[in-house]
């Protein structure tokens, strides 16, 4: 088990390290339409928020066991509880089975709408079935994790 200092250390790194890549990618936004190389609009920002928010919740995660040795002991020892782990993989299998079968799917409908007579995914259809290829087994992990803490 490692020590209380380095696996600060660590959270404060991987913090900083997902704050510098969410400004490299948000600065990477504003020079490529520089350039004249286009990417779909809300590609770069929604990388650099989702960056940006990694990085401040590790660094909001840091000052918090900074400030508070003892909770960041208990934090500790729940990140490595072996009963724990087995339930965050449990539900982790569950929501990449979910996620697979999700992606399958759009993905067959979008091959196969033509063909068939369907009405193809564009615009907002499309964006909200991709929506729901992530959403929905973020929220079936989160179920999951809820479901094996109170069941085994």
């Amino acid at each position: 088990m490692r020590n209380q200092s380095s696996w600060r250390k660590n959270i404060l790194t991987w913090g900083l390290v997902f704050v510098g890549l969410g400004v490299g990618v948000a600065l990477l936004g504003l020079v490529l339409p520089r350039l004249g190389i286009s990417l779909p609009e809300g590609l770069i920002l929604g990388a650099s928020v989702m960056l940006l928010i990694l990085g401040f919740v590790s660094l909001l995660q840091y000052a918090y066991v900074r400030a508070n040795p003892r909770a960041g002991q208990q934090m500790q020892i729940k990140e490595n509880d072996e009963r724990l782990q087995w339930i965050r993989a449990r539900a982790g299998q569950r929501a990449y089975g979910l996620s697979g079968s999700l992606a399958f799917a759009v993905l067959i409908y979008t091959t196969f709408a033509g063909d068939v007579g369907l009405p193809a995914l564009s615009g907002n259809a499309l964006f909200f079935s991709l929506l729901a290829v992530v959403v929905i087994p973020f929220l079936a992990y989160i179920g999951a994790l809820v479901y094996e803490q109170n069941h085994s």
